[in-house]
């Protein structure tokens, strides 16, 4: 998929109650991410390292930013070695 694709199918998604992690441990973040109904959750570098679980993208500013990010056209890539796509455990 280029990137144009992608960000066509990018949703705003709340993670309330959604677990991201391995079979070991998991954690619960709270707010808003982008969500692809294909690849996922985007991740940023977002990491807890004690653990090596790999976490989705939730801004400061919430739904609000997440919707700036849309309307301004997605990430200049979605090829990028910060780039992840995670999916949560339920």
């Amino acid at each position: 998929m280029n990137r144009e694709e992608i960000t066509s199918k990018l949703q705003i998604k709340n993670i309330d109650g959604l677990k991201f992690g391995n079979n070991k441990a998991y954690c619960m973040p709270k707010g808003y991410a982008l969500y692809h109904p294909q690849l996922g959750f985007i991740g940023l570098g977002n990491k807890n390292e004690e653990f090596n679980i790999d976490l989705p993208y939730t801004p400061c500013g919430g739904r609000k930013a997440l919707k700036s990010i849309i309307d301004e056209g997605g990430l200049l890539t979605y090829d990028s070695n910060e780039v992840t796509w995670i999916k949560s455990l339920n």
